[in-house]
């Protein structure tokens, strides 16, 4: 960060724009350009499709700001970014699917809320009341549902989840004003 400040503030913004993607390891898929009036929101659509394209799962997203987004920008990529995650790891543990892996990812504003909804498939269903990190080290994961909550909570949010026919649902709502 503090190199990418210091070319920011050098006004080397073609540098600066170099340096973001080598870090991120960002990938640009022509075609797949999104254009939501939010760069936050645009960088991580693009950056979880490229993830999620090379584990074989699509991503059918829509997002519809009627408003600008009065959340702070680091939380807010936090907060999707995590959720985005959650839903690719949990995808891609099915294996042998007959059918396509698909997430569906709906980001709205509506009047004074920003409303974030994730659907995806996981390989059983989940007690969304007792969600724990499959991962090796525990003690080193599982933060990223907490975060989600903590951020949501902040801004006068909560956060559901529901797991029904293999099929969970991540719907998030925080005020936006």
């Amino acid at each position: 960060l503090i190199s990418l400040l210091a070319l920011l503030e050098s006004k080397k913004y073609n540098e600066a724009t170099e340096y973001a993607k080598e870090k991120l390891d960002f990938i640009s898929t022509p075609g797949n350009i999104v254009n939501s009036g939010n760069p936050v929101i645009d960088a991580i659509i693009q950056s979880k499709q490229s993830i999620a394209k090379s584990r074989n799962i699509k991503i059918e997203s829509s997002v519809k700001l009627s408003k600008d987004i009065a959340i702070d920008q680091t939380e807010l990529g936090v907060l999707i970014g995590n959720a985005w995650d959650n839903a690719i790891e949990a995808t891609a543990k099915i294996q042998d699917s007959k059918e396509p892996l698909v997430i569906s990812v709906t980001i709205s504003t509506i009047v004074e809320q920003l409303l974030i909804d994730i659907n995806n498939p996981v390989a059983e269903n989940i007690d969304v009341k007792h969600i724990f990190t499959t991962k090796r080290n525990p003690q080193d994961h599982g933060f990223g549902l907490r975060s989600i909550q903590t951020i949501a909570k902040k801004y006068n949010g909560d956060v559901f989840l529901s797991c029904e026919n293999q099929k969970l649902n991540t719907h998030i709502i925080l005020t936006n004003a």
